[in-house]
């Protein structure tokens, strides 16, 4: 009776270490992802604009579709874009 309870007990440290090892990142700001043989690596919470940016560029950089961006960013204007702005991306 004590072996199935201590089986889902394992079973949800090994879920919660997973999910903080992977969530744990808290923001990444202009942290550029893409790189020539780079690992991949987990899509960071938000993006801080730089000049030249616009939401077609972020969109691809980050693999978030355009519309999941403008969803995140209600009060965000594409039009007027400004360095500095944070972007939520997830």
């Amino acid at each position: 009776m004590l072996a199935p309870a201590a089986l889902v007990v394992v079973f949800i440290v090994i879920v919660i270490v997973i999910a903080t090892s992977l969530g744990g990142s808290g923001g990444g700001g202009g942290k550029h992802g893409g790189g020539g043989g780079k690992k991949a690596e987990a899509t960071p919470r938000t993006y801080t604009l730089k000049q030249g940016d616009n939401l077609s560029v972020i969109s691809q950089r980050y693999n978030v579709p355009p519309d999941v961006l403008r969803q995140l960013n209600p009060n965000l204007d594409p039009q007027a874009l400004v360095p500095g702005q944070q972007v939520k991306l997830r």
